[in-house]
């Protein structure tokens, strides 16, 4: 099915996945923050309404315990 639309798909080749950028899929605390303080900033979230504790955690992931030790000796 086509979309009716002038869309420019040059910037395709830059496209690696819809996945996360951990190994293992695990998700860094840092990447939920960004957006926590973006939202509260943009005034769609009061501060402290919402903590990356209530978004997500890593608990089922077999790869977190070894990313979490390899992540915390990054800036």
């Amino acid at each position: 099915m086509e979309r009716a639309a002038n869309e420019d798909h040059s910037v395709l080749k830059y496209w690696e996945s819809f996945g996360v950028a951990g190994t293992g899929g695990v998700i860094a605390e840092r990447e939920f923050q960004i957006w926590l303080d973006w939202m509260v900033k943009d005034g769609s979230l009061k501060l402290g309404q919402l903590s990356r504790d209530d978004l997500f955690d890593n608990a089922y992931n077999p790869f977190a315990s070894e990313a979490g030790a390899s992540a915390a000796q990054q800036p």
